[in-house]
């Protein structure tokens, strides 16, 4: 710093002989900025705007005026940013948020491009914090309009398509709830974000296992066909989605499809009887309908459990007559 007011000094001492009142005027810019810098110890946000005077007086000044400016229009950027930081530490992010996006969208400071990167950066995560706290709090177009404000900033953000995803769910928009999703995926795919990825994946699963539930529910087995494998397809873990669709698949006479949609539903439920049975009630019915009937009794009688005991003995004892 001295040395920065030492050239300050020699330029206002070389200039004082051929203009008295552009001296003066030089002068008193470069006393605003040591005051400035002072200030910056204490109360940075004071002093950043104390700054900014002396970037305007150096305009006014004009080319005498050119090194202090250079020197100003180096430390402003730094020192927006570092407020802005400030203001994060004092948990006050409305405050945060404005001075990044100043940061952010300022062509005149010309701050660097690593700085300008670490000013969207935060930007961008604060405003995913504020969408997220307008979703907890129900003000779910709020959240909606805010998380579009962090894409606007990193439109691979695909964290926040996903939370947009859940904003639209909680006002029934169905149609952008799928598209916010998908956009979560594959913006995740795309960024290695593992942990939005299998989210998303969860979520797209579970809303076309539900279509695929209520689809059943209406008898039309088609569209439960189909939308319970494009649910088990998105996640291949989703226990549920392989249940319906080993059901529907025996209802449409699509018994090899039903047979490896079973298959993996009791790998994945585990060994016990209370988790397989449905499952193993399912392989039964399809080998029987393909004429199996060995695997059909072998099946059969890994059902005696719960709903569907009764009906496994009929079909062990009375149907089939298995040994």
């Amino acid at each position: 710093m001295k040395k920065i007011l030492s050239v300050v000094i020699i330029t206002l001492l070389s200039f004082v002989w051929v203009n008295g009142l552009n001296a003066q005027t030089l002068e008193e810019a470069a006393t605003k900025y040591n005051a400035a810098a002072e200030l910056s110890k204490t109360d940075l946000s004071g002093a950043y705007e104390q700054l900014k005077d002396v970037y305007q007086m150096c305009r006014t000044i004009g080319s005498e005026a050119d090194e202090l400016k250079s020197i100003v229009v180096k430390l402003l950027p730094t020192w927006k940013y570092n407020v802005a930081n400030n203001y994060v530490r004092e948990k006050d992010y409305a405050s945060a948020i404005n001075q990044f996006a100043e940061l952010a969208n300022d062509t005149i400071l010309n701050a660097d491009a690593d700085l300008k990167e670490k000013a969207v950066n935060q930007l961008v995560k604060l405003l995913f914090v504020q969408g997220n706290s307008q979703f907890r709090s129900d003000q779910n177009e709020e959240a909606i309009k805010t998380f579009d404000k962090a894409l606007e900033y990193d439109s691979t953000y695909a964290v926040a398509y996903l939370m947009k995803g859940q904003a639209y769910r909680k006002i029934n928009d169905e149609a952008n709830m799928m598209v916010s999703y998908e956009n979560a995926k594959k913006f995740a795919e795309i960024t290695g974000d593992e942990k939005t990825l299998d989210n998303a994946n969860l979520l797209i699963s579970a809303t076309y296992l539900s279509e695929a539930n209520s689809a059943y529910k209406d008898n039309d087995y088609t569209t439960a066909y189909e939308k319970s494998k494009v649910a088990a397809e998105v996640k291949n873990d989703n226990v549920e989605a392989f249940y319906m669709l080993a059901i529907s698949s025996n209802l449409l006479n699509k018994y090899d499809d039903a047979i490896s949609a079973a298959q993996r539903g009791a790998e994945l439920s585990g060994e016990e009887l209370s988790k397989t049975a449905r499952f193993n009630f399912e392989l039964a019915k399809a080998y029987e309908a393909k004429g199996d009937t060995n695997n059909a009794c072998s099946f059969y009688k890994k059902s005696f459990y719960g709903p569907f005991e009764e009906a496994a003995k009929h079909k062990v004892n009375i149907e089939l007559k298995c040994n």
